[in-house]
């Protein structure tokens, strides 16, 4: 016998129920929103190298010297302590340098203790002066913040960072892909000389801890019910021609 749509309907609604209560668990179970995720720490590994401010007028630059390795006198060797989510123990990270190409510069009046509008391109890289693998290349353009108070400073670029990569450990991270946006903060130590008011060309450490906005699996489950949404929609198309039967039948 053929079915009708009065009888339809019933398996149809209980269709919809079994599909939203799926769906809510599914949704329950996973994490709704993105994580930020440290990909990289790193410190000098010497304090004769340093990075140099230097200011005039409105515009500033700095650069990083590396005193210690003669080879490569704009590149600074530091030593990494996390790369993507692995930590390093003290005494195993290979060799690596940091540069500032050619220079990170702001053309932006300081208010207070900051200096706003640093753009640039940090690489740490395997080899001096960018060469050998790209461990990570951070690029950034007018939303870098310079601090600087006493003896200690700091830079932050507090999002909008584009980050690429060569190396597997931060690939993973990234879920597979070679490049991810994020956040970078370097600090400045031994600032010398002190600062207070406008700034004053200074020599200075640094370290750095770079991260990234990590999509989580919740993402992939939204898209996957898409398919499911759209078809209760098409279920509640049927109560009309429920309604529409019975009016007919009567």
């Amino acid at each position: 016998m053929r079915k009708s749509a009065t009888n339809r309907v019933p398996v149809l609604a209980r269709l919809l129920s079994c599909t939203l209560v799926l769906g809510c668990a599914a949704l329950l179970g996973l994490p709704t929103s993105a994580s930020a995720g440290t990909i990289l720490i790193y410190g000098q590994q010497s304090p004769l190298d340093e990075v140099s401010a230097a200011f005039s007028g409105n515009s500033a630059t700095l650069t990083t010297h590396g005193v210690s390795n003669p080879v490569s006198p704009l590149s600074i060797p530091v030593t990494i302590t996390q790369i993507g989510n692995v930590t390093i123990p003290a005494g195993a990270a290979a060799p690596a340098f940091e540069t500032f190409v050619p220079s990170l510069t702001s053309s932006t009046p300081q208010v207070g203790d900051e200096k706003g509008g640093f753009s640039g391109e940090i690489i740490i890289s395997s080899l001096p002066g960018g060469a050998g693998v790209n461990i990570l290349t951070s690029v950034f353009s007018g939303n870098g913040i310079l601090s600087a108070l006493g003896n200690s400073a700091g830079l932050r670029v507090p999002e909008n960072v584009t980050f690429t990569t060569a190396e597997a450990d931060i690939i993973a991270a990234f879920g597979g892909a070679t490049t991810a946006p994020g956040n970078l903060s370097l600090s400045f130590t031994n600032v010398i000389p002190f600062q207070s008011g406008a700034f004053t060309n200074f020599t200075a450490q640094n370290s750095g801890l770079m991260a990234t906005v990590i999509p989580e699996p919740a993402s992939i489950v939204m898209a996957l019910w898409a398919v499911p949404l759209w078809a209760v929609l098409g279920m509640l198309g049927y109560r009309p021609l429920r309604h529409k039967y019975k009016s007919s039948k009567a």
